[in-house]
């Protein structure tokens, strides 16, 4: 009956241990319990420690469980063999290849020599706390505010970063509603803020307010999650204030950096390296004509000029090679076909190494480069005629040691006349007759020729290739153009001399003296009566210049004769009146023609004009040996009695006698006679005018003897 009854038990006890949800081993202690062999094992034992029971049963501890001896179990069983005394044991107690899992094992005695360990996994719930360990040390130290708030909008939980941001206590800031964390203009936005967040989650940025009424500009990224069966938002909170700050910077930067690259005096744009324009300032619309939306649409190669479309790409394909070349010219074109030369500094930038924009600067040298070329030209040419000037003759010509196009012919030249006509006319007729002689030169010069003007009336034609009979060809074409040149006040009149140096062994100095003496030999056979062919013309000029003038001459004239006859001049005196009476008034052919007729009253400057017509005429005569004799009867022929004329302001017998003579006897026929600024006196009339003047503008003696000579008439 007691071994049914203990069969029974045995039974139950293994249908009990075999059904437990918990995992179970019967340990058998042998040797007093210094070593345990395995009885048992159950199935849920068996799944967590992946063994099976029929290879454990029967077999010592240390066999199933290798490593077990560096763990706490053996002398735990053993304990609890010896004392009797249950043992509940919360660690990994145990790990090798094949688990290592927390568990929560119960060991008590079973009876005289068993000993039972009851345990669970507990691994789950060591990570769970784990992760709530990780998960609180995230939300208290994070740097992002965290808030939990409910349906209602209450906040139910804040972290240290929220206490630090708000300024409010943890007590305080959970008995606030999230409205009251907002700014006052965006506080009627939450409802709809917090629906939205309610399932999807929502991220936006939005104003909050501390404590002290400030606020600061957030980043929030909130959603709600469900937690035992209520709607809790969490809400992410970043300040973004830096954020914002930085984006405020970087607007004023991209403004500033905007507003200099629009102001900017030099041109400044990028393109890709295939030449498509991709941004540029005001200053290429100012430069090249268009306009900015029209230069985006544009390559680089429709601005820049054919022959400089290779050049606008070395920078880049330099770069790529390690070098750099910038301030190089470039000539670009505008909208309205004028030509521009920049000086450009180019960057390429890269990406994954290879180029793909050029970042230009580009400075507008333009009109540096005309002021180069000018100071080149200005250097080597002759302001006036614009022909080369004498260093380039020099430097090409005399100085040259690669000069071999022989022969060449020198041809020297020079201006007859012209210290006449800048006395008579003034400088700027002298600088016409120098432009005509010279444009005389290049028209009768073919572009092999160096054409120069190597002094003040000098002129040179470098010939190279050029015999003799080609050499007085030239000449001869250069006298039958002055002959021809319809000049005014007079043609151009040129003396010439040539020489020609046949090979390198000459010295061309010899060649250009030769040449030189050749020049001045002519001139003096020619100089003679070209000067008197120019006075003559001169003359003709002033007998033509008004109606009256031819008349005027030929009374004055007849007066002198008459009057160098009645007071008894030499014959010497007497020719020289006459010749006097023709040419005293010569210098006005340099006086315009709107002042010598103006009907009314001269101006101040107009009067200073005038005078200057007997300074003019002096220079005129003096520069002819024939007329020098009355030369300063010329210059005087306006000085009065009294010294109040001009241009010397000489008195009494200090005027020569010619002067003072001309002066009554031209006073007399312009009385009697009409001109545009007053009306013809009767001959008494002019008579009681020359008394009235009598020892103030004219001489007492002669001014009586004159009147007593008209009476006579």
């Amino acid at each position: 009956m007691n071994t049914e009854r203990e069969l029974y038990k045995e039974d139950v006890y293994y249908n009990i241990f075999h059904h437990l949800k918990s995992g179970g081993i019967i340990y058998e202690a042998i040797n007093d319990g210094e070593n345990f062999i395995i009885k048992d094992i159950n199935i849920q034992a068996e799944e967590l420690i992946s063994i099976k029971r029929l290879d454990a049963i029967g077999k010592n501890i240390d066999e199933v469980f290798p490593n077990i001896k560096k763990s706490v179990l053996p002398e735990v069983l053993k304990k609890v063999y010896h004392t009797g005394e249950a043992v509940t044991l919360k660690r990994n107690y145990y790990e090798d290849e094949r688990f290592s899992i927390w568990k929560s094992n119960y060991i008590f005695k079973l009876s005289s020599n068993l000993v039972v360990s009851i345990f669970e996994n507990i691994n789950e719930l060591i990570k769970l706390k784990d992760n709530l360990k990780r998960y609180c040390a995230l939300f208290e130290n994070s740097r992002e505010i965290i808030l939990f708030i409910n349906e209602e909008g209450r906040i139910l939980e804040a972290n240290k970063a929220a206490i630090n941001a708000y300024g409010y206590s943890q007590e305080e800031i959970c008995l606030k509603y999230i409205e009251q964390l907002r700014s006052e203009e965006t506080m009627h936005l939450v409802k709809n803020q917090m629906e939205k967040a309610k399932y999807y989650g929502l991220n936006f940025e939005t104003l909050h307010k501390r404590r002290d009424g400030s606020t600061f500009p957030v980043d929030v990224s909130s959603i709600g999650i469900d937690i035992s069966g209520e709607k809790i938002y969490c809400s992410i909170i970043r300040d973004i204030s830096e954020k914002r700050n930085a984006e405020v910077n970087l607007i004023a930067e991209e403004e500033r950096y905007k507003t200099l690259f629009n102001n900017a005096h030099d041109l400044v744009y990028t393109r890709t390296i295939y030449g498509r324009m991709t941004s540029c300032n005001k200053a290429c619309e100012r430069a090249f004509g268009y306009r900015q939306s029209q230069l985006l649409k544009m390559t680089i190669y429709q601005l820049v000029h054919p022959d400089y479309h290779e050049i606008i790409n070395m920078p880049v394909y330099a770069n790529k090679y390690g070098n750099n070349i910038n301030n190089f010219e470039v000539k670009f074109i505008t909208s309205s076909n004028k030509e521009l030369i920049l000086e450009l500094s180019q960057s390429v930038l890269y990406k994954s190494g290879y180029p793909y924009e050029v970042q230009v600067i580009a400075r507008d040298i333009t009109k540096r480069k005309e002021e180069e070329a000018a100071i080149s030209y200005a250097g080597f040419h002759d302001k006036l005629t614009g022909l080369y000037n004498r260093t380039y003759f020099d430097n090409e010509v005399m100085n040259s040691n690669e000069f071999d196009r022989f022969p060449l012919s020198l041809i020297m030249l020079d201006v007859n006349g012209l210290k006449l006509v800048n006395d008579a006319f003034g400088h700027f007729e002298g600088d016409k007759l120098l432009k005509s002689v010279g444009k005389i030169l290049l028209e009768c010069s073919n572009n092999n020729y160096i054409v120069a003007r190597i002094g003040g009336d000098e002129f040179v034609i470098a010939a190279p290739n050029t015999t003799e009979e080609e050499t007085l060809n030239i000449i001869e074409r250069i006298k039958e153009k002055c002959l021809k040149c319809d000049s005014k006040p007079v043609n151009p009149n040129i003396s010439i001399g040539y020489a020609i140096m046949n090979d390198a062994k000459e010295n061309i100095e010899d060649i250009l003296g030769e040449a030189e003496n050749r020049m001045y030999t002519n001139k003096m056979i020619e100089s003679k009566s070209f000067r008197s062919s120019i006075i003559n013309s001169l003359q003709k000029t002033l007998l033509e210049s008004t109606p009256e003038a031819s008349d005027h001459c030929s009374r004055i004239k007849e007066l002198s004769i008459s009057f160098a006859n009645f007071i008894g001049l030499s014959s010497i005196d007497m020719d020289k009146l006459i010749l006097l009476a023709m040419l005293y008034d010569i210098g006005k052919i340099a006086i315009p023609n709107y002042i010598l007729d103006k009907p009314g009253k001269l101006t101040e400057d107009e009067w200073e004009i005038v005078k200057r017509h007997s300074q003019i005429g002096y220079n005129i005569a003096s520069s002819s040996q024939e007329l020098g004799i009355i030369a300063e009867a010329i210059l005087y022929h306006h000085e009065r009695w009294d010294g109040e004329g001009y241009p010397r302001g000489l008195k009494g017998e200090d005027i020569p006698l010619l002067s003072r003579i001309i002066s009554i006897i031209d006073s007399y026929d312009v009385m009697l006679n009409e001109r545009p600024y007053k009306k013809a006196m009767s001959k008494a009339e002019a008579i009681l005018e020359l008394k009235n003047n009598i020892g103030t503008q004219f001489d007492p003696f002669l001014a009586n003897k004159f009147i007593e000579m008209i009476n006579n008439i």
